[in-house]
């Protein structure tokens, strides 16, 4: 089934049922208009692929979902800072309590994705699907509260997880000797002993890393369109005290 199939299925199929017992259906939002895509197509890093424009003429987000969906990223694009993680992020959805979904948009994307989940409380970046077409698949499951469906999944459980966890960081020396990976490597040499390193190049659905490891101020840095990144460590008190 085509992305625009699955999410015209959505439309008017019924999906649960509220506290009275009484049905609950689901429901698309509007589309896009003509001057909507042309301002996209204006702040995004290349085209909108045909796939996706086909999307949003048909609709800009599903109803019941997430707190804030707009598949446009019109009306959340003034909500949430990507810089520093995501040059090019384009959000799509968020939740009650400021956090977002991005698209990971490069200049030569021909499809949207990955789509990262963005968190502040705690302080990680999510991967949480491979492609637009898969979180489409995802809001569709999470809307019929299907049992620890991949957005609950990742919301609930595997942020506090990376944050408490903080699996698969590299030191700066561990990154820097990896000579049969010339761009880990070589993004190493460019910083100093004072960053770890996390690389989202081959990640799971689920996998991610603190950006807010050593606070909202945390140093971050980005590979150019990798998906490597590093975060500067801070300072203990006994290195403050004496350097090192």
């Amino acid at each position: 089934m085509s992305l625009v199939g699955l999410i015209q299925e959505f439309d008017g199929k019924e999906i649960g049922e509220d506290r009275n017992g009484n049905p609950i259906h689901g429901k698309l939002l509007p589309g896009a208009t003509k001057a909507d895509l042309l301002e996209i197509e204006s702040l995004l890093p290349g085209p909108i692929p045909q796939h996706i424009r086909d999307v949003l003429d048909t609709t800009r987000g599903l109803v019941p979902s997430l707190h804030m969906v707009d598949f446009t990223g019109l009306s959340l694009k003034d909500l949430v800072e990507t810089a520093d993680l995501c040059p090019f992020g384009w959000p799509i959805a968020g939740d009650e309590c400021g956090n977002f979904w991005v698209v990971d948009l490069l200049p030569n994307s021909k499809d949207w994705g990955p789509v990262y989940y963005l968190c502040h409380d705690p302080p990680v970046l999510v991967l949480q699907a491979q492609k637009f077409e898969d979180f489409v698949a995802q809001l569709i499951a999470f809307a019929r509260k299907e049992i620890d469906s991949p957005i609950e999944r990742v919301h609930d459980k595997l942020a506090h997880r990376i944050y408490h966890e903080n699996p698969n960081v590299q030191s700066y020396e561990e990154a820097k000797q990896l000579v049969g990976d010339g761009q880990l490597s070589a993004f190493a040499a460019s910083l100093d002993k004072n960053y770890q390193f996390i690389d989202l190049r081959k990640a799971r659905v689920g996998e991610g890393f603190s950006w807010g490891r050593y606070g909202p101020d945390t140093e971050l840095r980005r590979a150019g369109e990798d998906r490597i990144f590093a975060y500067k460590k801070k300072p203990g008190f006994w290195q403050k005290l004496f350097g090192g």
